[in-house]
């Protein structure tokens, strides 16, 4: 009997594979957004004032470290509950533990905040309280 629990316990992790399709739907969305973004950057750089190059690139910046975040946690996730055991596959898929995962996340979030912290303060104008605690 404790044996099939656990077996059923254990199968139940497929349904993570429902949770990493979507991050990856996620990353096409975000790959769309940076498309856009750099497409209507590279149209308009040669008359955008350096300021709004900045900001643009600064976006540019923001959206391909939240990519990087959904990436770090699909492969993570993947590696760690679904990948077999047995040391087939990519080592570096291997490589990725909570720990590193933990870290790399928190530097991506720290980096993504200080960003938007530029953001707001070269656009003084549209700086604001409500803003600010965004």
């Amino acid at each position: 009997m404790e044996n099939q629990i656990y077996r059923l316990l254990a199968a139940t992790r497929w349904l993570l594979l429902l949770f990493y399709g979507g991050l990856a739907m996620a990353l096409l969305g975000f790959a769309y957004t940076f498309l856009h973004e750099l497409v209507t950057f590279l149209a308009n750089v040669s008359h955008m004032p350096e300021l709004d190059a900045i900001m643009a690139v600064l976006g540019l910046i923001d959206v391909t470290l939240i990519a990087g975040l959904v990436v770090m946690v699909m492969l993570s996730g993947f590696g760690n509950f679904l990948a077999k055991p047995t040391g087939e596959g990519p080592a570096w898929l291997a490589g990725i533990s909570f720990a590193a995962l933990k870290t790399k996340f928190a530097s991506t979030i720290a980096a993504i905040a200080a960003i938007n912290t530029l953001e707001l303060l070269l656009e003084p104008q549209s700086l604001s309280y409500e803003k600010a605690l965004m």
